[in-house]
């Protein structure tokens, strides 16, 4: 299973958002009526147990990268948010951080589809010589 580039590339996302469950600062948001931090928590619990689930299914390549491409798309409509909050928002320092760990888990999770894509071709291909 870790043999393979796709499995370490989602064990680093993995890797990247238990430490920013850790080390990051807490998120405030003045404009939300719910708990940012409780947000920001759900976010990094659902991108660690959606790639543990993409790196433990390594059997299963289509729903792997099913996988990915459901948090790919998360990944992204929270990067625009990220985004679109920061424009309102005046406090750049406390933010920035944040504002990272879309960007890590996009390239993370286009390396892995990427792999998975190719690991794909390579078994179909020898499925054709048989």
């Amino acid at each position: 299973m870790i043999q393979r580039i796709q499995s370490l590339y989602l064990l680093l996302l993995i890797i990247c958002c238990t430490s920013g469950l850790f080390f990051l600062p807490p998120l405030e948001l003045p404009e939300l009526t719910l708990s940012s931090e409780v947000l920001s928590d759900c976010y990094l619990f659902f991108s660690i147990i959606m790639s543990a689930l993409a790196l433990f299914i390594f059997k299963y390549r289509k729903v792997q990268l099913l996988i990915n491409g459901i948090q790919l798309f998360v990944q992204m409509l929270v990067f625009v948010g990220f985004i679109l909050v920061r424009m309102n928002v005046n406090t750049i320092a406390a933010f920035s951080p944040w504002l990272l760990m879309p960007i890590l888990a996009i390239v993370f999770l286009l390396m892995s589809s990427r792999a998975i894509r190719k690991d794909e071709a390579l078994v179909r291909s020898i499925d054709r010589l048989r």
